[in-house]
């Protein structure tokens, strides 16, 4: 389950994020992997059915449609962007794969977090985002 921190201790937010990181990952997993099978397929629309009718998203799917629709056109440039022959594209597609901190900074202010919140959350999921790619392209500098 995320960090309660990124959820302001909200328990169902937090179990919300965690039924969205199972979708998200599904949905990759087919794109990445070409798992464009009968039972990859099934439950990536399985998840998706979880996500969008779990009682958190339903409470806020106003606020949560839209950072939920900026976050998947992100992931999809992200899609577009990982096999180009640009360095700096490939290197964006890294990034924008962690546009979920999208839906983490819409919950933390949900939740009442605030701005301080927010920043914080920001911070923490963009570090282990960046911890994955460390090494990906050389040392940073």
């Amino acid at each position: 389950m995320p960090s309660l921190d990124f959820t302001n201790g909200n328990k169902l937010a937090a179990h919300w994020l965690t039924v969205w990181g199972q979708y998200s990952r599904a949905c990759d997993n087919i794109v990445d992997d070409g798992l464009f099978d009968r039972e990859h397929l099934t439950q990536c629309f399985a998840l998706g059915v979880q996500t969008y009718s779990h009682p958190f998203y339903q409470q806020h799917r106003q606020a949560l449609q839209m950072a939920a629709l900026v976050t998947t056109s992100l992931w999809a440039k992200s899609c577009e962007w990982e096999r180009c022959p640009e360095l700096w594209k490939r290197q964006w597609a890294d990034t924008l794969r962690h546009s979920d901190v999208v839906l983490v900074n819409a919950i933390n202010l949900i939740c009442g977090g605030g701005w301080e919140g927010m920043s914080a959350a920001t911070g923490t999921f963009l570090s282990a985002g960046f911890i994955q790619h460390l090494d990906k392209y050389g040392a940073v500098k």
